[in-house]
């Protein structure tokens, strides 16, 4: 039990790991690169001089051709390329392996014995002059009170893994039968 957050925090990360693996590939990272130098950060951060030239006729501008086809060319290449696809497929069945693994491991640990917050261990004393007054029983709580913490957050992190798992599987539909 006292390892549980370690052990939550490991999982996380490792599945942090795997979804930011597919942009180490550089086959990849050479192209997410591109897109996102030559659209995204021209679009976001008001380097688009397409928005200066919508006053004006792009069919007349070169600049404005030449632009829009590079686009044009960096989309499909993005939309076309099979290795983007064969990867991202094959990294969200890992995610759904290690997700089940998970799921496999917490569930278990959720479902095992645990010791209960309400169980009071009463221990037998008998009178010590200025200590105790009288013979009797002492009432202490066996244990800690951060048990039902740590159940709550190990139902958060199976209801997490499972939505997670969902979502990696409507990714993997997506792309095989939808796209």
């Amino acid at each position: 039990m006292e390892h549980m957050p370690y052990i939550i925090l490991l999982q996380t990360l490792v599945l942090i790991v795997v979804e930011k693996f597919t942009f180490k590939i550089p086959r990849i990272a050479q192209k997410v690169e591109r897109f996102y130098q030559n659209i995204v950060e021209e679009s976001l951060f008001g380097k688009d001089p397409d928005v200066a030239e919508d006053m004006y006729d792009p069919k007349t501008s070169t600049e404005a051709i030449s632009r829009r086809r590079q686009r044009n060319e960096i989309c499909v290449t993005l939309k076309r390329s099979s290795i983007i696809h064969d990867v991202y497929i094959g990294k969200n069945c890992v995610k759904v392996l290690l997700i089940l693994l998970y799921l496999l491991m917490d569930v278990s640990f959720y479902l095992g014995d645990h010791p209960d917050d309400s169980v009071k261990c009463d221990l037998p004393v008998k009178s010590f002059p200025g200590v105790v007054e009288s013979d009797g029983i002492i009432h202490f709580q066996c244990h800690g009170k951060k048990t039902q913490f740590f159940m709550l957050t190990m139902l958060a992190q199976i209801i997490l893994l499972t939505l997670y798992g969902l979502c990696a599987i409507g990714a993997i539909m997506w792309c095989l039968f939808f796209r």
